[in-house]
This record gives structure tokens, sequence and C-alpha cells, in this order.
């Protein structure tokens, strides 16, 4: 039977329907009985999963205990056994984005992999690892709006940012229009507009601050800090008006926790 969800007069409250529809889902269904059915053909989605779970399975044979929960959290948002006290202490210090599967993940990767490999120009292998994490997150749309916006940047070299921000916002919202509501696309569409607009500055700041020398190896961690501090300048004011609160602790925390979560990402 289809149960109409229920809609909320407090502006306070939690509207879950509006979390429904900010996350793709109209409604809810009520099944008296679920039959399982075997099917002989292998479908994509079946595939998709089956590799999770093969993933999920080495992990856990490695690492045992709630340590695989936090690591198969980190790298592909699989929280469903996480400790609620584990997500609390992440949450608490401004950390439980990295939790949840978004565009920060896509940056830790492509620039991880760029650094790795020393050339930017390894556009078709990017690709491919973009396309696989996409997968095995089964397809989170956080993940989307960073993937577009780089294959996008790819096909129209000379297309600005704000070009490219843009048709990827109309892009997501044609998808679903209540994609509008949802916080972590929200979130996501700041965070890349932010570093947009303060990355340089910050950066320029920190050089001067810390007179550093203009060495690869002081680059790289000025360029990692600085990314991370800007990502944060216009996520601000969103993050006190949807949990009111904003730890201030979150600023030091990203720095420290992009390196270790850099090289989780890679070899995760």
């Amino acid at each position: 039977s289809n149960y109409e969800n229920k809609v909320y007069n407090n502006p306070y409250e939690f509207n879950y329907s509006k979390y429904l529809n900010s996350n793709g889902f109209i409604s809810r269904i009520y099944c008296i009985k679920v039959l399982d059915k075997e099917s002989s053909s292998k479908k994509c989605v079946d595939v998709i999963y089956n590799l999770r779970e093969k993933i999920s399975l080495k992990i856990e044979d490695k690492i045992k205990g709630k340590y695989a929960n936090i690591l198969k959290s980190l790298i592909y948002g699989y929280d469903t056994y996480l400790d609620e006290d584990i997500k609390e202490k992440f949450t608490n210090s401004g950390l439980g984005h990295i939790l949840c599967v978004s565009g920060s993940h896509i940056v830790y990767l492509l620039f991880s992999f760029e650094n790795i490999t020393g050339s930017k120009k390894n556009s078709i292998i990017s690709c491919i690892l973009l396309i696989y994490f996409y997968v095995i997150s089964l397809f989170n749309i956080s993940l989307l709006r960073a993937i577009f916006m780089y294959f996008l940047k790819l096909v129209y070299k000379n297309s600005s940012f704000i070009k490219r921000w843009i048709i990827t916002a109309i892009f997501i919202l044609i998808i679903n229009p209540y994609y509008i509501f949802n916080v972590g696309i929200i979130f996501s569409f700041l965070s890349v507009l932010s570093m947009y607009f303060f990355q340089s500055q910050v950066e320029s700041k920190i050089y001067i601050a810390f007179k550093a020398k203009n060495r690869k190896l002081y680059r790289v961690i000025i360029e990692n800090i600085s990314m991370t501090i800007s990502s944060q300048i216009l996520i601000i004011p969103f993050q006190i008006y949807y949990f009111n609160k904003f730890p201030l602790i979150s600023i030091i925390s990203n720095i420290f926790i992009y390196f270790t979560l850099s090289i989780l990402m890679i070899f995760g």
C-alpha cells in the first residue's frame, strides 16, 4: 500500500517527507510479504552490489571490529554498521562530512593521483578512476556533481568555472528538482564555489605569513591547507542554519585529516 508522508507545520521540525524527496523518493510502500526470486541472468546492479560486497569482506578480513566499519565509511560512505557514538565524535570534531561520500573525496582522489603521477594529462585514467569510485559508492548524487563538472572541464577546456558550475546545477536539478533541498548537494556545490572564490587569496596569505619557499613539498602542503580552509568559508552559515552549531576545531581538524584521508583513499 502507498503511504502518504506527513507534512509538518513547524518550520523547525524535521520534515521527513522533504528529506525523502531530496534523496529521490516520493513516497513509502509497506509490504505484507516479500518474495525472493532468483534470476539466472546477472543484472548490472547485482554485479555492482557483489563488487561492493567483495570489497567490504576484504576490508573486514584485514581489519577487525569497529575500525573496519570506519574505514568503509571513509572510503565509500558505507556507514550502515557504524556506531552512533563514533558518528557523533566525528560530527563534533567537524569531520562528519568525510563519513559521507561527497565531492571532497573526488578532490582527494584527483589531487593525490595527479601529484603521485606528476602529470595532469592522465585524463583517461582519471575518468576510469572516477567512474569506478562512482559505481562502488552506488551512484552517490554528490559524486555525480563532482564527476560531471570534471568531465565538462575535459570536454570544454576553455569554459569558465562558473559556467560549468551553473550547467552542473541545472543538470542535477533536471534529474530531480527536489535535490535543491538535499543538504549534501547544497554543501557540495557551496564548497567547490567557495574554493573558487577564496583559495588563491588564502594560499597567498599563508605564503606571506609563514614566508614559505616555493618548493614542491611546500606547494603541496600549502595548497592542501588553503583548499581545506577556503572550502568551508561559504558552508559555515549553512552549517549553523541546518545543525545549529559550527565547531571551530573543524578548520584545524580538516587540515590534519586531509593527509590521512588522501592516503586512505588511494591505498584503500
